[in-house]
């Protein structure tokens, strides 16, 4: 494996594992709280349409910051933020002082920080990598992120149910300070000459969108991952409605459908790690795109939680097939002058595109029921799968045959 001649990514990628574990505990603990406050899917709604707009707002300045600053500064400024939002929880919720507003409060500011982070994470990796082991690297992260997916939520759930959801948050805590600490013994990245302040920070934030609407490759990639996100990513948003309305199965099973979908992604993961170079990558998000619709509506139709269950699986395998398909051909595409702006547009569609859609099915719960919901946006989806061509085809598959 290409990866072997890499420590430096290899360091930062075993230990950027325990923060990606930390994301999914904190996910599913603030899920779990907003539910157990409201028991309403609108309020799960609202909650995710406040993590997109934060989300949305604060990404475009973090890529825009990874192209003009120094990346592995900002990653640790993010870090340091995760640990002081994590222990706040946990003295907010054991000294019972939580509210609803104080917990939508703290939600924005988890939003800032993953709002920050991805988009420099992804602006990271490609520095940390030769070209060659590129799509062997973001395979790799996948697999982890999603390898975390699967165990973050069974350990929130049995920590949220035999000690409490302030546990959970004192863990989450406990895993961003890991990673933290790491990130102080990776050396200085080097950065394309291309890189730094040729204009000021607002020129350079519209030139990194106008590039991506310009560009063959890059807009209809970002734009067909954006809908699949926005249709089928939203529905981790809805689970812990899901898994106590439709199955009756409380935090339990919350934890069964959130897990099933890690272990699909893992699948989904691995595959792309060991195939990616032999695949035709646009081809391979399309098909998943497809799978993926027809899954949900299997999904919203299960007669019990055990087949959802295997279902929620097969939608995170399609799911990561999607995301690391599209991002190889982002990563492949963009120069690394432009690499964090660019992959803000990306982390955009991967966070605030699933909680905008997560509030969108919160509103149609409230007229027709969550299911419906779900079924009603899978429906507009397949109609835009079916008049959009593969994304990025052509230019895709040029640059690969050339890499």
């Amino acid at each position: 494996m290409r990866l072997r001649s890499e420590p430096t990514y290899l360091l930062f990628a075993a230990f950027s594992w325990f923060a990606t574990l930390g994301y999914w505990i904190r996910r599913l603990a603030s899920q779990w709280l907003v539910w157990e406050m409201t028991g309403s899917f609108a309020w799960l709604g609202i909650a995710a349409a406040l993590q997109a707009g934060v989300f949305i707002v604060t990404s475009p300045l973090a890529g825009t910051l990874a192209d003009r600053g120094d990346r592995l500064f900002l990653a640790r400024c993010v870090r340091l933020l995760d640990i002081a939002s994590a222990l706040a929880m946990t003295a907010l919720i054991a000294g019972g002082g939580l509210t609803l507003p104080l917990l939508l409060v703290m939600i924005g500011v988890f939003a800032v920080s993953e709002g920050f982070w991805m988009p420099v994470r992804l602006s990271l990796v490609p520095s940390l990598v030769s070209k060659d082991a590129l799509p062997n690297a973001i395979a790799l992260s996948a697999t982890l992120f999603n390898l975390a997916q699967f165990v973050g939520p069974a350990i929130a759930g049995v920590l949220i149910t035999r000690a409490g959801v302030d546990a959970a948050f004192a863990v989450t805590a406990a895993t961003f300070v890991i990673f933290f600490i790491v990130l102080f013994l990776l050396p200085r990245v080097s950065r394309d000459p291309a890189s730094g302040r040729a204009k000021s920070f607002l020129r350079d934030m519209r030139a990194g969108l106008d590039l991506a609407m310009r560009d063959g490759t890059l807009g209809p990639v970002i734009l067909a991952a954006a809908m699949s996100s926005l249709s089928f990513r939203a529905v981790r948003d809805l689970l812990a409605g899901l898994a106590d309305t439709q199955f009756n199965a409380g935090v339990d099973g919350l934890t069964w459908l959130a897990s099933s979908i890690g272990i699909g992604a893992l699948i989904g993961a691995t595959m792309m790690a060991n195939m990616a170079d032999r695949w035709s990558l646009p081809h391979v998000m399309r098909r998943s795109m497809l799978a993926n619709a027809l899954l949900q509506l299997g999904f919203v139709a299960a007669p019990s939680l055990p087949v959802a269950a295997l279902l929620a699986a097969g939608m995170g395998m399609t799911m990561t097939t999607t995301g690391v398909s599209g991002q190889i051909i982002m990563q492949r595409t963009v120069s690394d002058s432009a690499r964090g702006r660019i992959a803000s547009l990306w982390s955009m569609q991967v966070m605030a595109a699933p909680s905008l859609g997560a509030w969108i099915v919160g509103a149609l719960a409230g007229w027709f029921g969550a299911p419906a919901g779900l079924a009603l946006i899978t429906a507009v989806f397949l109609l835009f799968w079916l008049f959009s061509r593969p994304p990025g085809q052509t230019n895709a598959d040029q640059r690969e045959e050339t890499t």
